[in-house]
């Protein structure tokens, strides 16, 4: 009994402080809205956003950009980017993110300071930075919750790598008489991040010579390419005019 009446004493002399701020205490309406408010976080409940008998649909927020991408990363380097959202509702509406996925989560620094309940149009920023362990390429999503929803940032990251496209899908030397050559110049170009080796075989699995070109990263080329099919199509259409004469010689006798 006497450790609690010290224990009061303590007490009464700290209400007593005059340096303490004293706040006034919620109303009954207050007490009410921080208790829901307390509830809807604990559960993550969400629900529609009504205003003047309109409910609001879709995204309550939107991102800038749309989608988050971090393009040719290099493993153990840091890469930074800074997310714009904006409230895009009727109304007052708040958001806070949800975890990453497990095998990701990890590879990321997130700084963001939460903004409370914004009102429509206002923006805030989420500041990203990556720092990628494996060369290997992430397609995941950047999940927040607001109060009407989850909301699923699409989310990118891709390694270097080398991306070869060719200007035609199929060769055609077009008709081309015997003796003579045709021309058809092919472009190569590598669209990715890395240099990279190329050549080119014959439709019998033959290599043709003087191929064994360099291609960088964001480059093209023509030239030796156009040399090296001439003499191919000169050899394949003098084959086939060949034969086909010699089928017709037949088909006379």
């Amino acid at each position: 009994m006497a450790e609690e009446d010290n224990f009061s004493d303590y007490d009464s002399e700290e209400d007593e402080d005059p340096n303490r701020i004293k706040l006034p205490p919620l109303s009954k309406f207050e007490e009410d809205m921080l208790l829901m408010a307390k509830q809807r976080q604990k559960d993550g409940i969400v629900k529609p956003q009504v205003v003047t008998g309109k409910v609001f649909k879709g995204q309550s927020f939107i991102s800038k950009p749309k989608k988050i991408v971090f393009k040719d990363f290099e493993v153990g380097v840091p890469h930074t980017q800074t997310i714009l959202m904006t409230n895009v509702s009727y109304s007052f509406n708040s958001f806070k993110l949800l975890p990453l996925k497990d095998e990701i989560r990890d590879f990321f620094d997130i700084k963001y300071q939460p903004a409370g309940r914004m009102s429509a149009g206002l923006t805030t920023t989420i500041k990203i930075t990556f720092t990628p362990q494996l060369n290997q390429d992430i397609f995941s999503v950047f999940p927040i919750l607001a109060e009407d929803g989850p909301i699923d940032i699409p989310l990118e990251c891709t390694c270097k790598k080398t991306v070869i496209s060719l200007s035609e899908t199929v060769v055609d030397i077009g008709d081309v008489i015997l003796g003579e050559t045709g021309k058809r110049v092919l472009k190569f170009t590598n669209d990715g991040a890395l240099t990279t080796k190329f050549n080119i075989r014959a439709p019998n699995g033959e290599l043709l010579p003087a191929f064994g070109e360099t291609l960088d990263a964001k480059t093209m080329a023509t030239s030796n390419v156009a040399i090296e099919l001439d003499k191919r199509a000169s050899e394949m259409t003098q084959e086939i005019k060949t034969e086909n004469e010699h089928i017709a010689d037949e088909d006379l006798d």
